[in-house]
């Protein structure tokens, strides 16, 4: 098998606008709701991009679904995985992280939300929309401030 990159999405919108972006660039690229079957398309794709639905989900829920995506993909043999985030930091990301990370087996994970093109952008850790620290009006966020986010998982 190819090299393929396998990307997580917390929603389907995100899942589908960071597959458009691949398949824009000439990938072969499917967004899927979930990892069942995924071994009969594997050959005839570059990169799978999933969509766990769990930006809502509880904390428990949230990091179990993306550890069991991290593993059936790296069981599929899955070398690059890329935890795609809300660039306005919605969801539970530092679970979903700290998730990817420990299903994986690393301890190191590079954080960059952001959409410049949208205005949205991470500068000495707070996270901007436009010329103003993000405060959405749907899913709302404890804070613009990167490293105020929770890394580790409370379950």
């Amino acid at each position: 098998m190819n090299k393929k990159l396998a990307v997580i999405a917390d929603d389907f919108t995100g899942a589908n606008d960071t597959g458009v972006q691949f398949s824009k660039k000439g990938l072969k690229t499917i967004v899927v709701t979930n990892t069942q079957n995924v071994e009969n398309v594997l050959e005839k794709l570059d990169v799978l991009v999933i969509d766990t639905e769990s930006r809502v989900a509880d904390k428990k829920t949230a990091y179990e679904k993306v550890s069991e995506t991290v593993k059936t993909l790296k069981s599929h043999g899955f070398e690059f995985i890329y935890k795609k985030l809300d660039s306005t930091l919605r969801g539970n990301i530092g679970i979903e992280i700290a998730a990817a990370m420990d299903a994986a087996g690393v301890n190191l994970a590079l954080v960059a939300p952001a959409l410049p093109s949208n205005g949205r952008t991470t500068i000495g850790g707070i996270t901007w929309s436009i010329k103003f620290p993000w405060r959405g009006p749907k899913q709302p966020r404890i804070t613009s401030l990167l490293f105020n986010i929770p890394i580790f998982p409370i379950l």
